[in-house]
């Protein structure tokens, strides 16, 4: 019997494993390497002042073992921003902001928001009632890494990264910045936007709100796929 399971079913089982939220109990809370305080207007674009509310920022910073998967589930609205760099090391950024009636109730908020690893998987955990927070990541990981990430409301960009994707937002933009040169087998998904490619491609028949494709000479399969939002394609020299 053929037991060798293709790494883009194991993505996609991944994947749906983090959109219907079942993990495992056991959870790990990661400890930052560095944290500074910041200023939440100039951090977040999602941050709206409202009325007399006090804000606190926070940006704390991370550092994972290389590992060939990095998982990630955000569910707090705000962007998430994934990079290639050349460093055997995975590095994640993140910028939390609290919002309450005072700055020392948003203080106390930002206290007990925490970066948490359960089974592999990172996302963010906070205080429940009235206080509004977010938090938006800036993870760096080595080119070759493989990625699932899945989002409820916030918009995604991959740059530099050529291991196999599997980037699901149900609420957001995503965006990915292809190495020139590089082959991958794209399949790209949108209920409710548009997908732009910007270089040349063969498709068959019309594009609406589906795309498969092989660029290159093909590659790791990458899967990009959004309910409300754009799909963007592009190679990394093209900044826009």
């Amino acid at each position: 019997m053929n037991r060798f399971v293709p790494r883009v079913v194991c993505l996609a089982v991944l994947a749906a494993l983090l959109s219907t939220h079942v993990f495992p109990a056991t959870a790990q809370d990661l400890t930052p390497v560095a944290s500074e305080s910041c200023d939440p207007a100039a951090s977040t674009a999602l941050y709206n002042p409202k009325g007399s509310d006090e804000a606190a920022c926070s940006l704390r910073t991370y550092e994972r073992p290389v590992a060939d998967t990095l998982l990630l589930r955000q569910d707090k609205f705000d962007v998430v921003e994934v990079e290639a760099w050349d460093r055997n090391q995975i590095e994640v950024q993140t910028i939390v902001v609290a919002r309450r009636a005072s700055s020392r109730e948003a203080i106390a908020d930002l206290s007990r928001m925490a970066l948490k690893e359960v089974d592999g998987v990172l996302e963010a955990v906070g205080p429940d009632g009235d206080g509004w927070w977010s938090v938006a990541y800036r993870i760096r990981v080595p080119e070759r890494t493989t990625l699932a990430i899945t989002s409820e409301s916030a918009g995604i960009s991959v740059r530099g990264v050529v291991g196999g994707r599997v980037v699901t937002s149900t609420h957001g933009t995503i965006t990915f910045h292809l190495p020139a040169g590089a082959g991958i087998n794209l399949q790209a998904k949108t209920v409710h936007g548009d997908i732009r490619v910007g270089f040349p491609v063969m498709v068959e028949g019309s594009i609406s709100n589906q795309l498969e494709t092989r660029v290159g000479e093909g590659g790791p399969t990458v899967r990009l796929s959004t309910k409300s939002g754009d799909v963007r394609v592009d190679h990394t020299e093209v900044d826009r």
